[in-house]
């Protein structure tokens, strides 16, 4: 049997994080985060119907993994070139996070902030990352987190995250995973 360990961000708990990298307030109004790698523009417009059902300012990450024309134009405010410490921050600090990215997820849910994620590219996609996200949200009890259609944000923003037990469920995992790797490389 494998054992699937815990990705290295997982691994460090909110503390470890807030130590490596400073907790600084980004000084925007109440927003939401859109970090995207993939080139799907429905999912722009989705956080764009969000932000006009929210009345949120709606800040975008541009990625260097591809290029959407739209990404210059569907935010408020865009960021290139964020360091981690601003990247994390903003997540830290973010009412809403949309993503299609595993750490995206990761750091959503290490921070206990709310959050949707679209699939990046479809499953049948030989280059399909999905699995990753897959398994985190199950691991972590979120499977209705996954936006399937871009009309889910609507209807995902106003659903809860029960933090208390995805935090549980994220310190058993790093301790299950700490414990696998200390006595695998002993």
């Amino acid at each position: 049997p494998v054992t699937v360990v815990a990705d290295p961000t997982i691994l460090l708990t909110r503390e470890d994080w807030n130590r490596f990298l400073p907790v600084t307030k980004p000084e925007y109004p109440p927003y939401i985060l859109c970090y995207y790698l993939g080139n799907n523009p429905a999912h722009r417009h989705a956080a764009v119907a969000l932000r006009n059902a929210t009345g949120l300012h709606l800040i975008s990450i541009r990625s260097v993994e591809s290029y959407a024309k739209i990404d210059l134009e569907y935010a408020d405010e865009c960021i290139e070139g964020a360091t981690p410490e601003n990247f994390l921050n903003l997540i830290r600090h973010a009412d809403y996070v949309c993503t299609d990215s595993f750490h995206g997820v990761v750091l959503s849910l290490i921070n206990n902030r709310p959050f949707s994620v679209f699939y990046r590219t479809s499953s049948n996609n030989p280059n399909s990352r999905n699995t990753r996200i897959d398994h985190v949200l199950a691991k972590f009890g979120c499977n209705d987190r996954l936006a399937e259609k871009p009309d889910d944000l609507l209807e995902q923003v106003v659903i809860s995250i029960d933090f208390l037990s995805v935090n549980r469920r994220i310190e058993n995992f790093r301790d299950e995973s700490l414990n696998f790797l200390r006595h695998a490389l002993a």
